[in-house]
């Protein structure tokens, strides 16, 4: 049997409505970016729709796009992906937090030596530790252990300011528009 006082408490996220006003609540929602690089990179679009982000992406296949996830105003999760205008390799990076440490998870799709390759890292402060392999495999899934792998050259960033286009992201939450382009430095 309830209590009379459980009967008139209120779910969290009500009291919180009703205290700080929806605002304070859509303040704190997840926001996600959908980005792509235009004019080899020298500018990015951001989109707020993933729909229509995948239309552009199709139509102008660009050589970098990303997804950025921001919680507050803060990032919490932001995946870059790149490719060569060979079409050599792919190089697709997964930075987030576990715990208080920022870490990197990288695929790099090596097309030409046909390899997959997946290494890790945790950045502190504005340093990384050396990329870890974590799994090698051709393209079939088949385990393999080679040790004559050339990377491609893709540095690991220590810092959300080496992602010019964060700068659109946050314009595009800004804006409250469905796109938004601009350039970048």
């Amino acid at each position: 049997m309830e209590s009379d006082m459980t009967r008139h408490f209120l779910p969290i996220p009500v009291l919180l409505a009703v205290l700080l006003g929806p605002p304070a609540l859509a303040a704190d929602k997840e926001k996600v970016a959908w980005l792509l690089s235009q004019n080899g990179g020298k500018s990015w679009c951001a989109y707020a729709d993933s729909g229509e982000y995948k239309r552009a992406v199709a139509v102008q296949q660009p050589a970098e796009t990303a997804r950025v996830i921001n919680f507050a105003g803060d990032v919490v999760e932001l995946e870059y992906q790149m490719s060569a205008p060979t079409g050599d390799w792919v190089v697709m990076d997964k930075y987030s937090y576990t715990g208080a440490k920022l870490g990197l998870h990288r695929t790099n799709l090596l097309l030409r030596e046909g390899l997959e390759v997946v290494q890790e890292t945790t950045i502190t402060g504005k340093s990384a530790a050396p990329l870890r392999v974590i799994s090698m495999t051709t393209l079939d899934g088949s385990k393999t252990a080679r040790t004559d792998v050339v990377y491609p050259e893709v540095p690991v960033r220590t810092t959300w300011k080496a992602f010019g286009f964060l700068d659109v992201a946050k314009k595009l939450e800004v804006a409250a528009a469905p796109e938004v382009c601009d350039k970048v430095n």
